[in-house]
């Protein structure tokens, strides 16, 4: 059975309890509520007596019944009595999922609402009350408070669906926030969830971990929002290109799923997160472009300076605060030039927990704002607080060579936020951890850790995951404790398999960087991998063409033929999004990974098949290739969506400019390769 929110569950208990039907007003009475409050929470009925062999029955005149069978009755009431009352974990938890409560309402309910909601007495949710105040008023929205009449939050539907998303991005416990309160549905959430990691996840590979969580984010609060008929009250602009395209695509996928209608406004606020989240990634910083990236890197350390003179020294020699703060500023400039902003979910907790590292930062970003004539928002700010909090907590650490676990950092608040946690905890539990940021959306690496510490709940039966707020509090570092305690592993016990490994990986990175150089030299050869074809071949005949281009031997040939074919039967290879064919694919027909171009006889393939693609890559491993080779290929293709340049020159079919920006992307993953990979 769905999961039942408290308020539906009492609705239901009372309708168990009356033979007779039961009128709205008294509903409405009993729980303490409007009587569209009640019409809301029914509107879930449906989903939360799935499975379950009753229906809700409304009699025009007399009120509603639940009908069905005393055994189906007997069951739900069970299921009522047993739901357990999951109590907020501490302080900034509660505050968080009253904020929500608040924002979700949408009408003046009574302080005893809240505190019967949250399980606290009516002196404490005053007093949260008071401290959310400030929250509100930094999100241009208004917390009245009235006198025998209750609490509401006003203003704009933007607004307070930006607060809403704000204050969710925050949570760590979310499921289990939505399951036993029912904002956000758990059916929303879910089924959401399973559709941006469904056929949507190949269309939104080219967003950050970070974009990707907040866009699902925001689709979660504008399908809640639209389903309760709070529609936005602003214009939008239209969204145009590859954005427009996507939310439009999206929001047809998402209407169809929840039997609901989105209008234009709604469609162009997805059209401009995707946009947001696309232009975070244009324009990527070279570090192989010396002029480009001398200037950011000099903005960073005078910003650096700004921020601590005293310290600015030591600052500056720590390698991972220029370089993670000079690639923030990077994609920021180019964020406050087109005036967009980022969400910053941690922002107010930053501010009221490191109030001076908080100051300092925006004492930098002045930095920024002379530099370029632009206000830096709050936002912002906050992601560069981030950068200076890690590099601050590192600064003061002694690092220790023993080594007990290995515990995983996973946050979807972004790299400063994650480099933050792990310096958290690595201060507190030197020479018991060793730790290591990982990236969530990767459960395939959570295999190397002995504990996970994540700010999301993860579904991950390898090791114990720890669920803790970004910045730790004192009940987070007390469950990280008890955890290592429970796990004892002795640090010559571990130092042994380290030492072992360590020349398996020089090999397997020996061998790597074989395989690369070898597919680079080819793809700088002219005459074998830059070829032409007529423009109105069809898909079989291009296939075919890279068939011949790429094997050594008929056989292979035809071989790389079929499983190009496998592949398009599986799902398309013409990326209409970037006018380009990428055909690729695991094959015995290769000894080496391939790389190459083939361009049609004119400015794009005319064949309808191909939707008006201007050029082809065509992208080949061994069949029994490691997925360490695989991603060699996924970072390729993730340029081909980063980088502008080495798109236009896989339209334009030329092989000299793609081969040097292949080249970059290819120079950029073996050095995170050797970091990542290889770090011992």
């Amino acid at each position: 059975m769905t999961p039942i929110p408290p308020r539906l569950g009492r609705i239901l208990t009372l309708l168990l309890e009356e033979n007779a039907p039961v009128t709205v007003d008294r509903l409405a009475k009993e729980l303490g509520v409007g009587r569209r409050t009640i019409f809301r929470e029914l509107e879930n009925a449906d989903f939360v007596l799935e499975g379950v062999d009753l229906l809700l029955n409304t009699l025009p005149g007399r009120g509603m019944t639940l009908v069905g069978g005393d055994a189906a009755k007997a069951e739900l009431k069970s299921t009522l009595d047993s739901a357990a009352v999951v109590r907020p974990k501490n302080q900034s938890d509660r505050r968080a999922f009253l904020t929500l409560l608040l924002l979700d309402a949408g009408e003046m309910q009574k302080l005893y609402y809240f505190a019967r909601a949250l399980d606290v007495s009516e002196a404490t949710v005053s007093g949260d009350l008071d401290k959310l105040e400030s929250f509100f008023s930094s999100q241009n929205l208004r917390l009245a408070r009235r006198q025998s009449q209750g609490i509401e939050v006003t203003g704009r539907e933007a607004d307070i669906r930006r607060a809403m998303a704000d204050v969710i991005g925050g949570m760590p416990n979310l499921l289990s926030f939505s399951k036993n309160f029912g904002c956000p549905s758990a059916h929303v959430l879910r089924a959401i969830d399973g559709t941006l990691e469904g056929e949507w996840f190949s269309k939104l590979d080219w967003m950050t971990g970070e974009s990707l969580e907040m866009l699902k984010i925001r689709l979660v609060v504008m399908v809640e929002r639209v389903l309760k008929h709070r529609m936005l009250d602003d214009e939008n602009e239209t969204i145009t290109g590859l954005p427009g395209q996507l939310a439009g695509q999206l929001c047809d996928a998402l209407e169809s799923l929840f039997s609901v209608r989105l209008p234009e406004r709604e469609r162009a606020s997805v059209g401009t997160f995707i946009r947001a989240s696309r232009a975070k990634q244009l324009s990527p910083l070279n570090v192989n472009d010396a002029a480009a990236y001398g200037r950011v890197q000099n903005l960073a350390c005078r910003m650096i300076d700004a921020f601590d003179p005293r310290l600015s020294h030591s600052l500056k020699l720590n390698e991972d605060l220029v370089r993670g703060l000079s690639l923030h500023l990077w994609s920021a400039i180019v964020r406050l030039k087109r005036g967009i902003q980022l969400n910053a979910a941690m922002r107010e907790q930053l501010a009221r927990d490191f109030p001076e590292v908080y100051a300092k930062s925006a004492h930098a970003a002045q930095v920024l704002e002379r530099e370029y004539g632009v206000p830096v928002p709050e936002s912002e700010v906050a992601f560069i607080a981030s950068h200076f909090g890690a590099a601050l907590m590192h600064y003061g650490e002694r690092r220790s060579r023993r080594v007990v676990l290995k515990a995983g950092i996973v946050c979807v608040a972004g790299v400063g936020v994650s480099y933050m946690m792990a310096s958290q905890v690595r201060g507190k539990f030197r020479g018991q951890l060793e730790v290591t940021v990982s990236d969530w959306n990767n459960p395939e690496e959570w295999a190397n850790f002995d504990l996970l510490i994540s700010s999301i709940p993860l579904e991950h039966e390898g090791c114990p995951v720890v669920v803790v707020n970004a910045i730790l509090e004192p009940a987070d570092y007390e469950a990280i404790r008890r955890t290592v305690e429970n796990h004892n592993v002795t640090a010559e016990e571990e130092m042994p398999r380290l030492s072992g490994a360590l020349p398996q990986r020089l090999e397997k990175a020996a061998a790597r960087f074989s395989e690369m150089g070898a597919m680079l030299r080819n793809f700088g050869s002219q005459n074998i991998h830059s070829q032409t074809i007529h423009a109105d071949c069809t898909f079989d005949e291009l296939a075919k063409t890279a068939g011949y281009l790429f094997g050594r031997r008929p056989e292979s040939g035809g071989q790389i033929y079929r499983d190009l074919k496998e592949r398009e039967a599986i799902s398309t290879q013409v990326v209409a999004q970037l006018g380009i064919v990428l055909l690729h694919a695991r094959t015995e027909g290769v000894r080496q990974p391939v790389i190459g171009l083939i361009s049609p006889e004119g400015s794009r393939f005319t064949d309808p098949y191909f939707q008006n693609a201007k050029g082809c890559v065509v992208m080949l491993v061994p069949a029994q290739s490691d997925k360490d080779l695989l991603e060699v290929f996924g970072c390729i293709s993730g340029a081909l969506v980063e980088d502008e340049v080495l798109l236009a020159a896989v339209q334009t079919g030329d092989q000299p400019v793609a081969c040097t920006r292949v080249e970059a992307a290819m120079l950029q993953y073996l050095k995170d390769y050797w970091n990542e990979k290889l770090d011992v």
